[in-house]
């Protein structure tokens, strides 16, 4: 383990002692606390032929999360049965250290259970989401074949299903499989992205046996609300080429119904319009011939809206294709994930990540919104 990462690692101690301390004048709150580790054992998922060629080594590391029991204070809570909410930390190598180097990531995490939360045996899912940080990225002179990475800091994310079994009332032994993906959002090339699949085995120790934690069972107002619009700006920066240093600005204004289909989820259409900068040197580089016309830096698109809500925050997912596009390299399909938070019953919030295909990332987009 690498000096920074020792440094990170006690910094992460020492805020989970400080948050320990803070929550000790409240008993409910210091009982829900838990604490997870787990050792990873996995590999390297290659997307691209010549990234398999240097790809050397199993992933090995391990992983440290602390968080809360939640008891249905919130409809939300009640309604995804009593999830876990946290942060963690995570470490590992990527498939060959001298290339690829390592990744250390802090996360928020939460964590879903199929089944009665104090039952002896029990199924779940985990999505993670963070920053991750890189120790060995791309340079032309000293580490060229590092085609995945070209910046320190990127975005976390991880998907993982695990299986608990508990030994005590206090202590749990979890086991499960999970997918990671890293990646900068294209605002630097190289960006072809990290895809790990790892399993991995631990304990969990819980300050107060589940059992024994309060549940409540609050009657909450029933939302009669069952259709919705959404209008909101974004604006994102993006990268082209490693051979380009230019950093060319995206904006867009989307416009999404969606109707209710159960208490959680919603399902619609959303329609987006983009002014892409990167374009005309993008047409350029296809065609030198290429005369410019402002109109060619307009792109519109169309999606299926998929939107989970927990509470004031929500996942949205948006599988789509293009309805105009100058510049069809990348095909017609034009994917959209994402977070939106609710400031109020009009205000949101989001960021954004649109994809060409499903995994080849064009930008993040940071977004304003207001809802109808």
């Amino acid at each position: 383990m690498g000096i920074k990462t020792k440094h990170l690692l006690f910094i992460i101690l020492l805020s989970s002692v400080s948050c320990f301390k803070s929550f000790s004048q409240d008993n409910n709150v210091l009982n829900r606390i838990f604490i997870d580790g787990f050792y990873h054992y996995g590999f390297d998922v290659p997307h691209h032929d010549f990234m398999t060629y240097f790809v050397n080594e199993h992933v090995q590391g391990y992983q440290f999360n602390i968080g809360l029991h939640t008891i249905g204070n919130k409809k939300w809570q009640q309604q995804y049965n009593y999830p876990d909410v946290g942060i963690g930390f995570y470490h590992s190598g990527l498939g060959n250290k001298e290339i690829f180097g390592h990744v250390s990531a802090i996360y928020g995490f939460y964590t879903h259970y199929f089944f009665n939360k104090d039952s002896r045996f029990n199924l779940g899912n985990r999505l993670s989401l963070g920053l991750s940080f890189i120790d060995k990225k791309f340079d032309v002179d000293t580490n060229p074949f590092n085609m995945e990475m070209s910046t320190t800091v990127n975005v976390y994310i991880n998907y993982s299903f695990e299986g608990n079994i508990r030994l005590t009332p206090n202590l749990k032994l979890k086991l499960g499989l999970g997918l990671s993906h890293i990646s900068n959002g294209n605002t630097k090339e190289p960006n072809k992205g990290i895809n790990f699949f790892t399993s991995f085995a631990g304990l969990s120790y819980s300050f107060l046996s589940p059992q024994k934690t309060e549940i409540k069972h609050i009657q909450f107002i029933p939302d009669t609300i069952n259709n919705q619009f959404n209008i909101s700006g974004t604006c994102g920066f993006k990268s082209i080429s490693r051979f380009n240093n230019n950093t060319y600005p995206v904006y867009a204004i989307a416009f999404e119904y969606e109707r209710k289909i159960t208490d959680k989820s919603w399902l619609g259409l959303a329609w987006v319009n983009y002014c892409d900068k990167s374009l005309k040197q993008e047409l350029y580089n296809q065609d030198n011939t290429y005369s410019y016309k402002p109109i060619d830096l307009y792109r519109s698109t169309i999606h299926l809206a998929y939107e989970i809500k927990m509470g004031q925050l929500s996942y949205l997912f948006q599988p789509g294709v293009y309805l105009v596009n100058k510049y069809k390299h990348y095909g017609s399909i034009s994917n959209r994930f994402g977070l939106r938070y609710y400031f109020n019953s009009n205000v949101t919030a989001s960021v954004i990540v649109k994809a060409h295909w499903v995994a080849i990332a064009d930008l993040i987009e940071w977004g304003i919104g207001f809802k109808f």
